[in-house]
């Protein structure tokens, strides 16, 4: 089977394209999938669709089976392409998809409705935001042969943290509205702990970031949205204590794990779960509950909705 992914190309990453998608798409290859890529250059309305031309000639210059797209914007632009060519366009909604204005988020469920022969999203709260009863429900998987558990003080040492003091990890860009990063901050200072550092974690590769959470003591993730936080099940691959914001489907991912806690949009009750948190002092058994989102496991849900749409 051959399978075009269109995702936006704008991301700070070899190919363009950011590393959730890029991943999804390997863990469909290791299944016999035939994997082509378009990354989207440009941004907002007028960015996407300057790429319409190129995707349409790109799809009708090679045998697609499927054509699956990720993002609404992405979505858009894949759909106006393959307009009265016979292939089935697929998308897969990511989180502030569901959370976007008034205007766009019409767009979205009129192309849901009209152009796509299946919506993917990744959380039940996407589900009911978008108002689509027939969208399926596939949150993003976790690779567990590449999070693999290690020695702490060894990784303290590889990405330079001080192995006198207990480290929280907070991974994502502060600058971003939607990750909340003032949250988090305000959270931590109030507790005035000396021997303890809050590290942010931006820019740094995919495939660095289990180095990172390999040398924490824990993570904190502050987000006033997200869809299915893929942070959050690394996390918990790496028996990672979480604390975390009420947002997309972690209420499901970290439940009854211990030294997990999920905490409302202020700061001092998440300064609180972060004292608790670190007195715990240990790993925890978050690698045990996730198995079930293996890459594998969600390659093959996939290709099931491959093999039901074609």
């Amino acid at each position: 089977m051959n399978v075009l992914f269109i995702a936006s190309g704008n991301a700070n990453t070899p190919n363009g394209i950011t590393s959730i998608v890029y991943n999804q798409g390997k863990s469909l290859e290791k299944e016999g999938i035939d994997v082509d890529y378009y990354g989207i250059k440009g941004k907002g309305f007028k960015g996407y669709l300057s790429n319409i031309g190129i995707i349409r000639n790109k799809i009708k210059k090679n045998k697609y089976d499927i054509v699956h797209a990720h993002y609404s914007m992405s979505g858009y632009a894949t759909s106006l392409a393959c307009f009265g060519l016979k292939i089935p366009v697929i998308v897969s909604l990511m989180g502030s998809d569901v959370n976007a204005k008034a205007i766009q988020m019409f767009v979205t469920k009129f192309f849901s409705m009209l152009f796509w022969k299946n919506i993917i999203v990744k959380s039940e709260d996407m589900k009911k935001n978008l108002g689509n009863k027939n969208a399926i429900i596939i949150p993003n998987g976790v690779d567990l042969e590449e999070f693999q558990l290690g020695n702490q003080k060894e990784y303290k040492e590889k990405v330079d943290f001080d192995i006198n003091k207990k480290q929280i990890i907070w991974v994502s860009n502060p600058d971003r509205y939607a990750k909340n990063y003032t949250l988090a901050k305000d959270a931590f200072d109030s507790l005035s702990l000396n021997d303890v550092e809050l590290k942010v974690i931006n820019g740094v590769p995919h495939n660095k970031i289990k180095d990172y959470m390999l040398a924490a003591d824990m993570l904190l993730l502050s987000s006033r949205w997200e869809g299915s936080p893929n942070v959050i099940k690394e996390a918990m691959a790496l028996n990672l204590p979480i604390v975390t914001t009420d947002v997309g489907d972690v209420r499901i991912i970290i439940k009854d794990t211990d030294a997990c806690y999920i905490v409302s949009q202020d700061a001092q009750e998440m300064a609180s779960a972060i004292e608790k948190c670190l007195k715990f002092e240990k790993k925890t058994k978050g690698r045990d509950k996730i198995k079930h989102l293996d890459t594998k496991i969600i390659a093959k849900r996939l290709i099931q909705i491959y093999n039901e749409t074609k």
